[in-house]
């Protein structure tokens, strides 16, 4: 069994590229969703940014690492 430490790098460039790209769309829209939960006042749409922003950052952290949360947990990822 391996030890638990830094992950291990298990993408390629490519999966890093998309990452990376989900991850800035993904932070893009939860700005875009957080001013429009300020605007109209809607807490859901709120909750839906903190989402967005949580995901956008995993990706950019993915890209980063060249780590997949799902390809180490044993999920097979097309990229």
């Amino acid at each position: 069994m391996r030890q638990l430490g830094s992950p291990v790098c298990n993408i390629n460039p490519r999966g890093r590229r998309v990452r990376l790209m989900g991850g800035r769309v993904s932070l893009a829209a939860a700005v875009g969703v957080g001013m429009s939960a300020l605007v109209l006042g809607n807490p859901l749409l709120g909750i839906a940014a903190a989402l967005l922003a949580a995901g956008g950052v995993l990706a950019l952290y993915e890209a980063r690492r060249g780590w997949c949360a799902a390809r180490a947990v044993g999920i097979p990822t097309p990229l």
